[in-house]
C-alpha cells in the first residue's frame, strides 16, 4: 500500500497480541489518554486554514472523546482526514480482539453468512459477506450500509467494513472494522478494506 505509515505494534497491542499494520495517508490513531488531545488536534490541524480549522477541531475533539470513553481499553481508534480543507473527519476505523477457542471461525461465519441472507433490521441495508484468508489466516469479510444513531429516520447513512481474522495459532479474534458516510470515499471499501487488513503481522507477547 503506496504512500502508507506503519503504526507499531506497541500503538495497537490488543490484548495477548501485537500488531502492525500499513494505513494510507491521512489516518491518525486517537489517544487515549486525555493529555494528549490538544496537541494532537493542533498536529494534525496545523496546516487547515481558519475557517476550516475550528470544525475539524470540534469534530476530532468529538471522536477523541468518543475513544476516551470506550469502555473496552484494548480496541485502537483512528481517524481519516482527507486534506487540510476536511472539516470533518471522512472516516472511522477500529481494531479490536477476543478469546477464540476451537470453532471459533466456523461458528463466526456460519452465524455471518446466515445473517446476510436474513430480513435485515431496518437500520441495516444491503449486507453481503465471504470468507476466504487475508495476512495468511481465515478471515469473515461483511459489507453493508447502516443508519447511524438511535433514530433509523434522522441518523446518518453509513457505510462499513468488517474483517474478523482468526490466527487460529493465538487463539484470538481480531476485529477491523471501517465506517464512513462518505460512500464514494474508498471507491470499493471491501477492496479498500482488505489492503489494510493483507498488511497485517502479529505475534502473541510475552
Amino acid at each position: 500500500m503506496q504512500g502508507g505509515i506503519e503504526l507499531s505494534g506497541a500503538a495497537v497491542s490488543v490484548g495477548p497480541v501485537e500488531l502492525k499494520f500499513v494505513v494510507p495517508r491521512g489516518w491518525h490513531r486517537v489517544p487515549r489518554a486525555g493529555a494528549e488531545v490538544t496537541l494532537w488536534i493542533e498536529r494534525i490541524t496545523s496546516k487547515s486554514p481558519p475557517e476550516s480549522r475550528a470544525m475539524l477541531s470540534a469534530d476530532l475533539r468529538r471522536l477523541s472523546a468518543i475513544s476516551l470513553g470506550d469502555p473496552r481499553a484494548c480496541r485502537t481508534h483512528l481517524v481519516y482526514v482527507r486534506n487540510a480543507f476536511s472539516t470533518t473527519s471522512e472516516a472511522h476505523l477500529t481494531i479490536d480482539y477476543y478469546s477464540a477457542g476451537p470453532g471459533a471461525f466456523e461458528a463466526y461465519s456460519g452465524a455471518a453468512l446466515d445473517a446476510a441472507d436474513s430480513p435485515r433490521p431496518s437500520a441495516v441495508y444491503a449486507q453481503r459477506c465471504a470468507t476466504g484468508v487475508l495476512a495468511g489466516a481465515p478471515a469473515v469479510v461483511t459489507q453493508d450500509f447502516l443508519i447511524e444513531g438511535s433514530d433509523a429516520r434522522r441518523g446518518d447513512l453509513q457505510e462499513r467494513y468488517l474483517a474478523a481474522i482468526f490466527p487460529r495459532a493465538l487463539g484470538v479474534l481480531i476485529e477491523i472494522q471501517l465506517t464512513s458516510p462518505d460512500l464514494a470515499l474508498f471507491g470499493d471499501i471491501v477492496d479498500y478494506g482488505n489492503g489494510i487488513v493483507s498488511s497485517l503481522t502479529w505475534e502473541a507477547r510475552g
